[in-house]
C-alpha cells in the first residue's frame, strides 16, 4: 500500500468512489458529479493526503460559497450544495483513516458555516393551491398522459424515482382497499427511507390511476418491466428530467396559468400539504402523513403544518369528485376536487 505522501487526494477519491459504486451505494451518480464539478479541480485535491490541512479545506469552502451557481443569474451556490460536496470530502478522509492510510484526518473541526444572504428569507419549497391543481388537471393543452402522471403524483406524494420505477402489480385500484406499494426508488434500489411503504388511494388517485391504466397499453405497447409510467418505448424514464427535460414541466405550468417557480418535486409537497392542512376535507394526523410520505422523522412532516390557511380548508371541504369509468372516446373528466367520503373509507 502506498504511503499517504504518495497518494494524491484526487486519486484516492476516485478509488473510494469506485468502491462505493461496486457496493451499490445509493446516489453514487450524484457523488461522481459532485467530485467532477466541485472537488476534482480544487487546489488541495492535487496534494498528497497527508499534506492537506484544515486551512486548505476552509479556503476551499470559502471559494465554494463564492462560486456562481449554474442557471441562476447572479446567485452563488446554495449552502446545501456546499455541504454535500464537503460531506463527500469528509467521507474520503474517514475511509483513509479506516484503511490505515492516514492517521489524523484534517477535516476534524472544519464546518460549513451558514452563509447569510437574501435567500434565507425565501422558502426552499412550495406547493400548489387547489385552484392551481385544478388548472393543471384541466389544461387540455397538456398531453393527457403527462396530465395523468401529474395528477397521480399529487394524489400519492411519490418521489420522481419512485413513480418512474413503479410496477403495475404494485398498483391496486380495485374496490377493496385501493393502494399503491412503493417498493422501488431510483435504479430499482429501495426507496430513500430504505423501507417499503403503502399509500392508500382515494379520490383523484383512483381516478387518475384507472384512466391511465386504461390507455397504458396504447401508450407503451412494449413494456417488458411492467412499469406504470414508462417511456413510450417501454424504457424507464430519466429521473430529474420530468417529461424529457428541456423545461417541459415549466411549459406545462405556464399553459395552466401558473407563472411562479414550481418544481416537479413540489407535487410531493402539495400532497403532504393537502393532507396536513385539511384541504381535502379533513386534517390527517402527522404520523399518518409521515408514513404515507416515507419521511424519516415526523419533524420533517411538521414543516407542512404551518401552511394551514383557512381558505384552503374551506375550498377543499366544498370539493367533490365524480368517478366515471374511462371510455375510449372520452377525454379525461374535469378535475373538480376530491372524493372526501372515499378518502375517509380508505383511511
Amino acid at each position: 500500500m502506498k504511503s499517504p505522501s504518495e497518494v494524491a487526494f484526487v486519486d484516492y477519491t476516485r478509488e473510494v468512489l469506485k468502491r462505493r459504486e461496486q457496493d451499490g451505494i445509493r446516489g453514487i451518480s450524484h457523488e461522481w458529479n459532485r467530485f467532477s464539478t466541485h472537488i476534482e479541480g480544487a487546489t488541495f485535491a492535487q496534494k498528497p493526503l497527508d499534506a492537506i490541512t484544515a486551512v486548505d479545506l476552509r479556503d476551499w469552502i470559502r471559494e465554494m460559497q463564492a462560486k456562481p451557481a449554474r442557471r441562476r443569474n447572479g446567485e452563488t451556490l446554495d449552502a446545501g450544495t456546499v455541504k454535500r460536496a464537503f460531506a463527500l470530502i469528509c467521507a474520503v478522509f474517514v475511509d483513509a483513516v479506516e484503511r490505515d492510510v492516514l492517521k489524523v484526518p484534517p477535516h476534524l473541526g472544519v464546518r460549513v458555516k451558514k452563509h447569510a444572504d437574501e435567500r434565507a428569507t425565501r422558502e426552499k419549497w412550495t406547493y400548489l393551491t387547489l385552484e392551481e391543481q385544478k388548472a393543471l388537471a384541466n389544461c387540455i393543452a397538456i398531453p393527457m398522459a403527462d396530465r395523468l402522471l401529474i395528477r397521480f403524483a399529487i394524489a400519492t406524494g411519490m418521489r420522481q424515482g419512485e413513480l418512474y420505477h413503479l410496477k403495475t402489480p404494485d398498483l391496486v385500484t380495485g374496490m377493496h382497499k385501493p393502494h399503491v406499494v412503493v417498493r422501488y426508488g431510483r435504479n430499482f434500489l429501495p426507496p430513500k427511507s430504505g423501507k417499503i411503504r403503502t399509500i392508500p388511494l382515494f379520490g383523484d388517485g383512483i381516478a387518475s390511476a384507472n384512466r391511465w391504466l386504461y390507455q397504458l397499453a396504447d401508450f407503451a405497447p412494449v413494456n417488458p418491466l411492467n412499469l406504470v409510467f414508462p417511456r413510450p418505448d417501454g424504457r424507464v424514464r430519466s429521473s430529474g428530467k420530468p417529461f424529457g427535460g428541456n423545461g417541459v414541466f415549466k411549459h406545462y405550468l405556464t399553459l395552466a396559468g401558473i407563472l411562479r417557480r414550481v418544481r416537479f418535486h413540489d407535487l410531493r409537497h402539495t400532497f403532504c400539504t393537502n393532507l396536513v392542512t385539511g384541504a381535502l376535507g379533513r386534517i390527517w394526523p402527522l404520523i399518518m402523513v409521515k408514513e404515507m410520505a416515507g419521511h424519516s422523522s415526523v419533524t420533517i412532516t411538521e414543516r407542512y403544518a404551518h401552511v394551514g390557511q383557512k381558505d384552503l380548508v374551506e375550498l377543499g371541504a366544498a370539493c367533490s369528485f365524480t368517478h366515471d369509468a374511462p371510455e375510449a372516446d372520452v377525454e379525461v373528466a374535469p378535475f373538480d376536487g376530491f372524493d372526501i367520503d372515499a378518502m375517509a373509507v380508505a383511511s
